[in-house]
C-alpha cells in the first residue's frame, strides 16, 4: 500500500539536528523539506539514491552530494538555488553535511511510476522528458525567482484548516512549481525562445543520445557544431554540469549496462562502450555503477525485462 499524508523525522542521525518532513502524494510524486545542522564534526551520509528525477531547491547553506568521481554541489550562501538531478538506476551516493552550517533545502521526487502513470506518453513531446529519465546523473543547473520560492514556500508552510484541502493545495502547487522549473530546460522551450547557444547544445544532446557521435573527438563534435571547442565545452557544461566526453562515456556505460541484462557478453557490452580492452571496460563499469560487469550478466537471468 502506497504512503499518503505528511511524516516527520526529528534529528534523523547521531549529531545531525534538526527536522525533516516528507509529503506523499500521488503515484510516486513527494517532497522532503530538510532544516539540519551538523552539531559535532562534518557528517557523511551513504546510501542508495533510487531512481526518479530529484527537482532541488537549496534555499540556505550547500547541498553536496557524491556519486563515484561525479559531485553536485548547490550553493545558497548568496541566494537559493536549484538543480535537476536524474537517476535511473539505483546508485550509491554520499550527502555532505559541513559543520555548523545550517542547511535548508527542498527536493521534489519524481519517480518513474508517476512518469507511467501519467498519461503524458500521449503527447507530442513525451520525449522530452523521457530523455530525461535515460540520461544517468545529468545535472541541470536551475534559476530561482520570486514565483519559484513563494511556491516553495507554500510547500513548506504549515496551514490551519481541512487536513485534506491542504494537502490538495501542496500537491497542486507542487505540481506548479515543478513546471516552472521543468520549463527553463532547454528541451521543454520552443525553439524561437532559446538562445543560439542553447539551441546548439539541445541539438547536440539529442545526437550524443542517439549515438550519431559516438566516433567522434571532441574537435570533430565541434565541428560538426559549427563552432570551437572551448565555446561548445563551456555552454555545455553550463548546461549539463559535466564535459561533452564525460557525458559520452556515460551515455556509452548506460548502453553497456542494460545490454548486458538483456544477456549480452562481457566483451561485446565493452565494445559498445567504446572499449578495446576488457579489463579497461571493468575497471571503468566499477568505478561508476559499483558493480564488476560479469555479475551484472550474471544476475540478467533473474530480471524480466519489458
Amino acid at each position: 500500500m502506497k504512503k499518503t499524508g505528511v511524516f516527520k523525522i526529528e534529528n534523523p542521525q547521531a549529531n545531525l539536528n534538526g527536522e525533516i518532513t516528507i509529503h506523499y502524494f500521488r503515484n510516486g510524486l513527494m517532497t522532503k523539506y530538510a532544516d539540519l545542522t551538523a552539531g559535532q564534526s562534518d557528517l557523511s551520509d551513504e546510501g542508495i539514491f533510487a531512481p526518479g528525477i530529484r527537482l532541488i531547491i537549496t534555499l540556505q547553506g550547500r547541498t553536496e552530494l557524491q556519486f563515484g568521481e561525479q559531485l553536485v554541489k548547490l550553493n545558497a550562501q548568496k541566494r537559493p538555488v536549484a538543480a535537476l538531478l536524474s537517476v535511473t538506476k539505483p546508485t550509491w551516493g554520499i550527502k555532505r553535511f559541513t559543520l555548523g552550517e545550517k542547511q535548508r533545502e527542498l527536493v521534489i521526487f519524481i519517480e518513474p511510476e508517476w512518469v507511467d502513470n501519467s498519461g503524458f506518453n500521449q503527447l507530442i513531446d513525451f520525449s522530452y522528458f523521457s530523455l530525461l529519465q535515460q540520461a544517468h546523473l545529468q545535472f541541470s543547473l536551475l534559476f530561482t525567482n520570486k514565483r519559484i520560492l513563494a511556491l516553495v514556500e507554500s510547500l513548506i508552510r504549515v496551514e490551519p484548516g481541512s487536513v485534506l484541502l491542504q494537502h490538495l493545495r501542496k500537491e497542486s502547487n507542487c505540481l506548479a512549481l515543478m513546471v516552472e522549473l521543468l520549463s527553463q530546460l532547454p528541451s521543454f522551450k520552443p525553439v524561437a525562445d532559446l538562445s543560439p547557444e542553447q539551441q546548439r547544445i539541445e541539438q547536440l544532446t539529442q545526437m550524443l543520445l542517439s549515438g550519431e557521435m559516438d566516433n567522434q573527438t571532441l574537435g570533430q563534435i565541434a565541428k560538426t557544431m559549427h563552432t570551437n571547442v572551448t565555446t561548445l565545452q563551456t555552454h555545455f557544461k553550463r548546461i549539463h554540469g559535466t564535459s561533452i566526453m564525460n557525458y559520452l562515456r556515460q551515455i556509452k556505460l548506460e548502453r553497456s549496462y542494460k545490454a548486458l541484462l538483456r544477456g549480452v557478453s562481457v566483451n561485446r557490452a565493452a565494445e559498445m562502450a567504446g572499449y578495446t580492452n576488457p579489463d579497461n571496460f571493468t575497471t571503468a563499469f566499477r568505478r561508476y555503477f559499483k558493480i564488476v560487469p560479469s555479475k551484472v550478466k550474471k544476475e540478467s537471468s533473474l530480471l524480466f525485462i519489458g
